[in-house]
């Protein structure tokens, strides 16, 4: 599934929670259809959780993939972290403590928790296969994105579903550094130094993975990666859609973009 938003803005409060990564299935099924369609969810815009990830035969899905939560808003706590694929990482708002968010049917991880003597610093979202890290001013750092879970289903080794670092702080003494994004396309956390806050880096494209949440002043956060489908069977070609590709006897059907896989 597409990765979460890292936050709306930093909003001079705390930084911004990391996005949840989307999530992540790796599975075998039988397609007793002859067509279906591939929708490839896309990576959480500003305030917005990742988009799910389908697949269709028949109008009937026979998998879906949920999107990554958002993260957390540092102005003022609103909108609270989201669930998702993975859950979005919670923010301190400076007066309360916030819990990251849930992941959804196993897909992921949760958010990390920011509490409220955390400095101004958000919480990582989560991964495939770890948790986000909570906000925490002792590092000096937002909290670190969680990892995702690699996979060479395509032939190549590759990692997926990272979660977006949590976001830092231009203000506080000393200056406090965005948490680095989860392996598996997690964008970082923004974060500041002696010019300002730096902006937080979009998850990267066909991962899944959350956007990193932003600095304490800034309003601009990391955007989600899209997600990816792929398909890969054993023998020769049997079906139409996508990138295809031939690895070790195996056909694979790569698709980075909506689209229709039909047996022929």
């Amino acid at each position: 599934g597409g990765g979460g938003n890292g936050d709306l803005n930093g909003g001079g409060l705390s930084g911004g929670g990391g996005g949840g990564a989307g999530g992540l299935i790796s599975s075998s099924i039988s397609l007793p259809f002859n067509q279906y369609d591939i929708e490839i969810g896309g990576g959480g815009a500003p305030e917005t959780t990742g988009g799910d990830s389908w697949i269709r035969g028949n109008n009937t899905v026979n998998i879906t993939c949920f999107g990554g939560g958002l993260g957390g808003s540092g102005r003022g706590g609103t909108p609270l972290a989201g669930d998702g694929g993975s859950g979005g990482g919670g923010v301190s708002a400076g007066v309360a403590n916030r819990d990251g968010g849930s992941t959804l049917s196993g897909q992921g991880q949760n958010g990390g928790s920011s509490l409220s003597n955390t400095g101004h610093v958000g919480s990582g979202g989560g991964g495939r296969a770890g948790a986000g890290a909570d906000g925490n001013s002792g590092n000096g750092a937002g909290g670190v994105g969680g990892i995702g879970r690699d996979s060479s289903i395509t032939g190549t080794l590759t990692d997926y579903a990272g979660g977006g670092g949590g976001g830092g702080s231009s203000t506080t003494f000393p200056k406090l550094t965005g948490g680095l994004g989860g392996a598996g396309g997690g964008g970082a956390g923004g974060g500041g130094n002696s010019q300002g806050c730096y902006t937080a880096i979009n998850g990267t494209t066909n991962t899944g993975g959350g956007g990193g949440g932003s600095c304490e002043e800034s309003e601009t956060a990391g955007s989600g990666g899209s997600g990816i489908v792929v398909i890969r069977y054993s023998g020769a070609q049997k079906a139409n859609g996508g990138i295809i590709t031939t690895v070790g006897g195996d056909t694979v059907h790569t698709f980075l973009s909506n689209g229709t896989f039909t047996l022929t």
